[in-house]
């Protein structure tokens, strides 16, 4: 009753037995209740109290988890869709260099025809040629002409051809008394 006087309320006063080894409560059985009644309380509140932090702890975890699923499926279409682009753009790249190639080929043989039409206006009736070679907007001739002075001053007189010159020495046919040349040029702006 002092102790309680004092503001102290025990749980339990406990009394040891030296002969038969044991201990006894020497509470009033009002008292023992009343204990066993705050030890539920307290086994509840800490019950309650354990459940509470592992729902704050874990809570975040799981929208976390949620919120990365939601992220990993948008990612998925995503993929899908760069996918299907980047295979539209190789297609794409596919098809331009089929046109290309196309159009390409058609204007570099345009472009020799043009050649071939220039020189054949160009090119005087005592002249003939032997080989010629067209590569790009670089043209090669070998031939004879009873004049390639005359003919070279023609090439480079015509807007056609530009940058006439020798890539080797004129000599004399034995048989017709021709000159043979061998003259390189590259195509002007009007071919």
């Amino acid at each position: 009753d002092r102790i309680t006087e004092w503001g102290v309320k025990p749980d339990r006063v406990v009394a040891n037995n030296a002969v038969h080894d044991c201990s006894y409560n020497l509470l009033p059985a009002d008292n023992k209740a009343q204990s066993k009644a705050d030890n539920k309380l307290a086994f509840y509140l800490a019950t309650a109290a354990c459940l509470l932090f592992v729902a704050v702890f874990y809570y975040p975890l799981i929208k976390q988890e949620q919120l990365i699923d939601t992220l990993e499926q948008q990612l998925a279409v995503e993929r899908k869709s760069a996918v299907t682009a980047n295979k539209l753009t190789e297609n794409k790249q596919a098809l331009l260099y089929q046109v290309n190639f196309l159009s390409d080929k058609r204007s570099a043989s345009i472009n020799k025809l043009a050649i071939i039409n220039s020189l054949s206006e160009i090119l005087p009736d005592d002249t003939w040629l032997s080989r010629l070679s067209i590569n790009g907007t670089e043209s090669q001739i070998m031939g004879e002409s009873d004049n390639v002075s005359v003919l070279v001053q023609q090439l480079e007189s015509s807007n056609e051809f530009e940058s006439v010159e020798f890539k080797s020495p004129t000599t004399r046919s034995a048989g017709s008394n021709k000159e043979k040349f061998n003259l390189s040029m590259t195509s002007g702006s009007n071919i």
